[in-house]
């Protein structure tokens, strides 16, 4: 039987980069919400983010997925942990900092659902709380039709391949892990992304929040893909 995608990801993830993004986002924290004690990670995957946040913060992590869930669970048993979507969770409590890193918000499969990710977010932010997500802009769709990826991994090999149909990215992901003798197991796994105009993602994001700060082609990956942006956004 086939693994699920989520137990090949530790091996997959470039922990190098899931440190840069946490320490991109702490550091973000301690300018412009230094007194921040709440922290709400959407999107949390397998937790290796969040899981080089210092413990001094309540850390909650959510993800749509709870293979996902489980697994950054068993990393951080200090943490709190929710499975929802990122456009309508909903939880009892408020926080000082929201964030959502590795495009996770371009996993959302319509506009509408960015528009109501936004509103529940910002229902769930303190008084002057923080947003903090980066997101692949339409640029990434041209970059995209050129991707192919092979590399020799823990498990065996694994090739990415991209698909591009419009304003939807699918990612190809081909698993061959490795068996007895010289035979290897294949397995294939697909996750789509949708990327929306920056323009009209402001417009909606401006009825929330106040663009603090705007970083465009930012880098945390160590393959040369830049056609990011990273928001830092501040509660109406």
């Amino acid at each position: 039987m086939a693994k699920d995608f989520g137990e090949y990801w530790d091996d997959l993830a470039d922990v190098k980069s899931a440190r840069k993004r946490a320490k991109r986002i702490l550091g973000l924290i301690k300018k412009y919400k230094p007194k921040a004690k709440s922290v709400l990670e959407l999107g949390v995957g397998s937790g290796n983010v969040l899981k080089c946040f210092p413990k001094k913060y309540a850390l909650v992590g959510l993800d749509i997925d709870k293979k996902y869930v489980r697994l950054a669970r068993k990393k951080m048993e200090y943490a709190d942990f929710i499975v929802s979507s990122m456009h309508n969770f909903k939880i009892n409590k408020k926080f000082d900092v929201i964030f959502s890193v590795y495009d996770s918000i371009n996993f959302l499969q319509t506009f509408g659902q960015w528009k109501q990710t936004f509103k529940t977010v910002h229902k769930h932010l303190n008084e002057s709380g923080l947003f903090i997500f980066d997101m692949y802009t339409p640029k990434m769709l041209e970059r995209a039709k050129n991707w192919s990826f092979f590399s020799k991994e823990k498990f065996g090999y694994m090739w990415d391949k991209a698909e591009v149909n419009g304003n939807k990215l699918t990612w190809h992901f081909h698993i061959f892990e490795k068996e007895k003798g010289n035979k290897y197991a294949l397995s294939e796994h697909k996750f789509h992304e949708w990327m929306f105009p920056v323009k009209k993602v402001e417009q909606e994001l401006k009825k929330y929040f106040k663009i603090i700060k705007k970083f465009e082609n930012v880098d945390f990956c160590k393959f040369t893909i830049n056609e990011r942006i990273l928001y830092v956004v501040k509660k109406k």
